[in-house]
Parts: structure tokens; C-alpha cells; sequence
């Protein structure tokens, strides 16, 4: 048994940031009209961030292996001196979960015989209105001979999908379940 543990703290100048260039406007051309806000990347946003990881794991006995860890992250994001930023801080704050937990479960039944599970929560992400969502994957493999493996994995097993991101333009990228086979061989 062996518990990793880790803490952190950043603090971020000139970070990434969208800069008002000019007071906004309204434009009837192309139909219909709409107000335009004239923007430019910048580098106008300050950011501190703060946390920590407890990984334990654990192998009660020799074909048994269990592990884990859970990730604390916590965002300060704001304006800089003199930053023109429209209102991207709250958006880079809230794109990052504050927690996350994985739960790994392992099975050596044989020489030749695994499984292995995983299990994740990933906390909402409000900056880019993600919600939060637990899912798990599974991998089966046996090892047929010296120099052929196969195996079957289930990714993303808990729902028929899930939005982990969110990009701006665009929709919500969203996370299928997907099941696949593998056929490996090694000289």
C-alpha cells in the first residue's frame, strides 16, 4: 500500500484574454440587425490557482490491484491592470473542474488473463456550462499466446453520452460510448 500526495500553487500574469478594441455598434447589414462588439485576443487576465492530489494504491493481495486519486483545483481569475477584457475571466475560471476522482480496479486472474475498470467524476464546468458526470470504462485481455494479445474495451460505459467540453463558437463536444476489440502481436 502507497498514498502519493501532491499540492500546488500558480500564479499566472498576462494570461490569455478577449480586449475590447472600441465601444460597440450597431450594424442592420446583413439583416437582421445586431449590435457587433469589436474584440481582440489579449493578454490583459491574471490568474492564481491552488490544490492538490491524493493517489492511493493498493494490491491487498497478488492478482488484486486497486487505485485511485482525487484532484482538488481551485481558480482565481481576474482582470489585469489596465485589461480591456469583455468578460472572459469567469469563462477560463469556470472551464476547469474543481474535482475530479478515479477509482481503478484491476484483476490479474492468470498468467494470461485481466481486467481492469475504471470508474471517474469530473465536476461541472460553469465557465462553459458543462455539467458534472460520473463514467467508466472497462478492458478484458488474454494473452492467446507468447506473442498475441487480445482484448475488448468499453469506454464511457454509464450513459450513451456525455458533453466534457464546450467550445466557443460551437456546440458542446459530446462523449459517445463507444466498445471496441484489439488484436496485438509482438515479435
Amino acid at each position: 500500500f502507497y498514498v502519493d500526495l501532491a499540492s500546488f500553487y500558480n500564479h499566472y500574469g498576462d494570461a490569455f484574454s478577449e480586449d475590447l478594441v472600441s465601444a460597440p455598434y450597431v450594424e442592420t447589414s446583413p439583416a437582421p440587425t445586431h449590435i457587433l462588439i469589436p474584440a481582440e485576443f489579449g493578454n490583459g487576465l491574471v490568474a492564481s490557482t491552488t490544490g492538490g492530489e491524493v493517489a492511493p494504491q493498493w494490491r491487498p493481495v497478488k492478482w488484486w490491484r486497486l487505485g485511485g486519486s482525487y484532484t482538488f483545483l481551485e481558480m482565481h481569475v481576474k482582470k489585469g491592470t489596465n485589461s480591456r477584457d469583455i468578460g472572459s475571466a469567469p469563462v477560463v475560471q469556470g472551464s476547469s473542474p474543481e474535482h475530479q476522482t478515479l477509482i481503478t480496479n484491476g484483476f490479474d486472474f492468470a498468467r494470461s488473463v485481466s481486467l481492469d475498470t475504471q470508474v471517474r467524476y469530473v465536476s461541472k464546468l460553469p465557465g462553459i456550462s458543462v455539467p458534472s458526470y460520473w463514467t467508466g470504462n472497462a478492458t478484458a485481455q488474454w494473452a492467446a499466446t507468447r506473442h498475441v494479445r487480445l482484448s475488448v474495451s468499453g469506454q464511457n460505459l454509464f450513459q450513451p453520452h456525455h458533453v466534457e467540453f464546450s467550445y466557443d463558437p460551437g456546440p458542446p463536444v459530446g462523449i459517445r460510448r463507444s466498445i471496441y476489440g484489439q488484436v496485438t502481436w509482438t515479435k
